[in-house]
């Protein structure tokens, strides 16, 4: 997984060795994202409390930032 997301993954500083482990780890990548448009994100909330909103896509080349 890191070496298909080495060219636009990127963790800000501080982010720690264990979490940029944790977000490449093939047993824990895997379902764990669920895209939603903003107008869906307050009915999804409201309804999975777990739910937790992690980023937002925005135009430009692909890139993930893990702060």
């Amino acid at each position: 997984n890191h070496s298909w997301l080495e060219e636009m993954l990127e963790f800000a500083p501080g982010v720690p060795d264990e979490m940029q482990k944790l977000v490449v780890d093939p047993q824990t990548s895997g379902g764990l994202a669920l895209f939603v448009t903003p107008e869906q994100m307050t009915s999804l909330m409201k309804e999975t409390p777990d739910a937790v909103e992690i980023g937002s896509v925005q135009e430009g080349p692909p890139r993930i930032l893990v702060a």
